[in-house]
């Protein structure tokens, strides 16, 4: 249940609020205040400005409405309970059976799974950044985030076929997932709450996600400056890539 509880949950995160960091970095380009924007403000820092308050911002979000549907279940299995004491609701029993992982879960690993998936999705946030940051205009975005969704869907890819879902704690799982970024998130959080990764890999996977996510965020500010006089198409990521390297 928990690793593809972990990846649903990044997954429906990224797809949600992934779009949007991009939207909020291509803003002041369409509002025509790119230029007295820059003036005082240089574009890593504001393109790491937005996509960390995006981050807070939706991951407050998530937590209030997890917090609510959380609340509203035990609230409703309690008022169940007092109705009908002996009720064998497949609901119930199975709010029951949760009690078996108090011996399994830990307080340090459920907190450093939370925090790495909170970094997955700064992550993929810093991913989108830069395609926003490539865009000239909102109507781009579907052709300069092809890397973020790409990245994103063979990552998932990636972690089904290499054991990350079904084979943990079996010889199948691949080892590698847990020290790559964009899959380790996916698949290293759940094996952290099981006991399956010490706290100290949990931690170097956290420590190269974190790594990722920066370089990720420098790529996107040279892409903002250099694409603040660009006119026409968008560049392919072929030539993105190129351009940086001239830079």
């Amino acid at each position: 249940l928990l690793p593809y509880l972990n990846i649903m949950i990044l997954y429906f995160l990224v797809l949600f609020y992934g779009q949007g960091v991009a939207n909020n970095v291509i803003m002041e380009k369409t509002s025509k205040l790119m230029d007295t924007f820059l003036v005082t403000v240089k574009p890593t820092a504001m393109v790491f400005g937005k996509v960390l308050a995006i981050t807070a911002a939706s991951v407050l979000q998530f937590v209030i409405v997890a917090a609510c549907l959380i609340g509203g279940f035990a609230a409703g299995s309690a008022l169940v309970r007092m109705i009908h004491p002996d009720s064998d609701m497949l609901l119930l029993l199975f709010f029951d059976s949760l009690s078996e992982f108090q011996g399994v879960l830990t307080v340090p690993g459920i907190l450093l799974a939370i925090v790495m998936m909170v970094s997955g999705f700064f992550l993929y946030c810093s991913l989108s950044a830069i395609g926003g940051s490539a865009a000239g205009k909102p109507e781009d975005l579907s052709s300069t985030n092809v890397a973020f969704t790409m990245v994103l869907v063979i990552s998932f890819l990636a972690a089904l076929y290499a054991g990350g879902i079904g084979g943990m704690g079996s010889g199948s799982f691949a080892r590698w997932l847990d020290f790559v970024p964009f899959t380790s998130i996916l698949v290293t959080p759940s094996r952290i709450m099981l006991g399956e990764v010490s706290l100290g890999m949990g931690l170097l996977s956290l420590f190269l996600v974190l790594i990722v996510s920066v370089l990720c965020l420098l790529i996107a500010g040279k892409v903002y400056r250099m694409m603040a006089l660009y006119k026409g198409n968008p560049p392919t990521p072929a030539k993105l890539i190129e351009m940086l390297k001239e830079k």
